[in-house]
């Protein structure tokens, strides 16, 4: 049983763990890509199977694609099969300014000082003007897929691969004027930065053909772009292409964004659900207090509604909804889940012991409270004003009931020390000269000698639940003893001797230390209760509840 219990203990620890660590999980990617708009991964592609690249829908290169097998690749290119290649060939202008000079007759003056008078003559004034002459070029561009004969690493990332690629690539082009840089895809993938390297070669000297090939390596592929072009422009064809492609799919990426984003809902959920599950799975036969049954299936019901809640919020935190509350909403359902989970489990042991009153409230309230002498009726009005109300926070956004349930908390306390105070003012001295008779606590609670310290507490509440106010004293001054790690044993030594003298009526301590101790405790019962009886009419309980709400409406009218 004891293996069982440790087991089941173990699982319950391991899925509240996982339980958080995919709130936190979830909660990061959500908030990553939305802060990254994934919105924008809603491009237009052609897909391109077997070449592995996706197209601009608007190019043109792509259009004329070549299956014919060619042997006229460059000698420095790595030999590989040719998997498909794209060729486009076409005509282009570019316009220059020449400048010319002419004369024109014009008509001057000048003054004849013989005559004095103006003449006339004629001369020819040079001007010069432009005139934008246009040219014909022939251009031609070629994009061949290779299948990739190297060896890398098969755990190396593609970034790595294509570094490896380049840098034994430029081993063979040493003699070129070449460059290295990120090619301008006509999509980019965030965490992908494929490098190529391009270099100009002069095919024909005699006509100064501008001939600049690109190569790069990525996805086990080597892709080669080559253009030539009669005028100077090869570089700017050459990015137009690169710009109209990408080697990664947008669309396969936004998938994968969004299963990163989506799993933690479905996880979070099933782990929730096989928390309850386990939780809820009590044998019949072992089930002893119904109500507590019913508020361990309310508890299981609010803990799976404020998961629901957390996967929605995270949602419509991803889709933009929640762009000023943020995270806000979600922190509520954490703690809701988290004080959910805790009273399941208190729940679950409850429902394993006789039912009482106040079955809700711990075990160290509940010794308090005893401590503090507190009445039945403060013990019910605890249990309804208190008690159930604590409950509420663990309903999603019930984080909100603690602003009550600390304060009232606060003041109950207060309260109650302050009423031990006054008793302990008002009351005479204990006096211990007066002889004390041996009793069998035992008897009074109804347990067996050797009974554990959960039976004497359930012994104990179901004997104040069972017998009047007149022998609660007795069943006080039982438990106090019965309790105690320090006086059972001297208790225990002395009924041995109490039973082996068979004089029950006239018995005497042997233990004078132990008749002392008792003493103090039985003297003090019957004195503090006398005051209890002076103090009937206040009730703590109450009394805090007033206190709080003048405290309450003070603040709120100010």
């Amino acid at each position: 049983m004891d293996i069982k219990n440790f087991f089941r203990s173990n699982i319950f620890i391991t899925l509240f763990i996982a339980f958080f660590i995919t709130v936190f999980i979830g909660t990061g990617n959500n908030t990553k890509w939305r802060k990254k708009d994934v919105k924008k991964l809603d491009i237009p592609t052609i897909l391109h199977t077997n070449e592995g690249i996706y197209v601009n829908p608007n190019s043109l290169f792509f259009n004329n694609t070549n299956t014919n097998i060619i042997n006229n690749l460059p000698s420095e290119i790595p030999q590989a099969n040719i998997i498909y290649y794209y060729t486009k060939a076409g005509s282009n202008v570019y316009e220059t300014v020449k400048y010319r000079t002419e004369y024109r007759t014009v008509k001057d003056y000048y003054y004849n000082f013989i005559n004095h008078k103006y003449e006339s003559y004629i001369r020819k004034k040079p001007y010069t003007y432009y005139k934008t002459v246009y040219h014909d070029y022939k251009y031609s561009s070629s994009l061949y897929i290779l299948e990739s004969n190297n060896k890398y690493g098969s755990f190396d990332s593609d970034e790595l691969k294509s570094s490896k690629f380049i840098s034994d690539f430029k081993q063979h082009i040493s003699n070129f004027d070449y460059w290295i840089f990120e090619p301008n895809f006509y999509w980019k993938h965030p965490n992908k930065n494929i490098k190529a390297i391009s270099y100009k070669v002069n095919k024909d000297k005699k006509h100064s053909i501008d001939t600049i090939r690109t190569i790069f390596y990525a996805k086990e592929k080597i892709y080669f772009l080559e253009t030539c072009s009669e005028w100077n422009d090869a570089t700017k064809i050459t990015n137009d292409i690169l710009n109209n492609f990408t080697i990664y799919s947008p669309l396969k990426y936004k998938w994968m964004v969004e299963a990163k984003v989506n799993l933690p809902y479905f996880f979070l959920i099933f782990i929730a659900f096989i928390i309850i599950i386990i939780t809820n799975i009590i044998p019949k036969n072992i089930i002893k207090n119904k109500p507590a049954l019913i508020m361990l299936r309310i508890l299981s019901a609010i803990m799976m509604i404020s998961t629901i809640l957390i996967t929605i919020q995270w949602h419509l935190l991803y889709t933009g909804h929640y762009a000023n509350v943020e995270e806000t909403y979600i922190g509520y359902d954490i703690m809701s889940i988290i004080i959910s989970s805790l009273l399941m489990l208190y729940m679950r042991s409850k429902c394993k012991q006789d039912f009482s009153f106040d079955y809700i409230i711990p075990h160290w309230i509940k010794l308090y409270m005893d401590k503090r002498k507190a009445t039945n009726s403060e013990k019910k009005l605890f249990v309804v004003f208190i008690g159930y109300p604590f409950y509420l926070t663990a309903l999603p956004g019930g984080t909100f009931v603690f602003i009550y349930i600390i304060p009232i908390c606060l003041i109950f306390i207060l309260n109650c020390e302050i009423r031990i105070l006054y008793s302990w003012i008002t009351n005479n001295k204990t006096t211990s000269n007066n002889s004390t008779s041996f009793k069998d606590y035992y008897l009074i609670l109804d347990i067996n000698k050797d009974a554990t310290t959960k039976e004497i507490e359930l012994a104990y509440y179901k004997a104040l639940s069972m017998n009047s106010v007149k022998s609660k004293s007795n069943i006080q001054e039982a438990y106090l003893i019965l309790s105690s790690t320090i006086l059972r044993p001297r208790y225990d030594y002395e009924f041995s001797q109490y039973i082996q003298s068979g004089n029950f009526n006239e018995y005497k301590f042997s233990d004078k230390k132990l008749e002392y101790d008792i003493s103090l405790i039985k003297n003090g019962f019957n004195k503090e209760q006398k005051h209890l009886f002076k103090l009937k009419n206040i009730n703590v309980v109450f009394l805090s509840l007033l206190i709080y709400i003048i405290i309450f409406l003070i603040a709120i009218l100010k």
